[in-house]
């Protein structure tokens, strides 16, 4: 299972890389959440 498990994976990948608007979004929804994360409790973020 280990086998499927890993090329699961590489499609995943294979197919965010081939759409790069779609991985900016997800990129720009984790900073964001990031920043909003430091803002409300920077000790907490560290």
């Amino acid at each position: 299972w280990w086998r499927i498990w890993e090329e699961r994976n590489n499609r995943v990948l294979r197919g965010t890389f081939s759409s790069p608007d779609s991985v900016a979004r997800i990129v720009q929804r984790d900073v964001q959440f990031v920043i909003r994360l430091r803002r409300r409790c920077p000790s907490a973020v560290g």
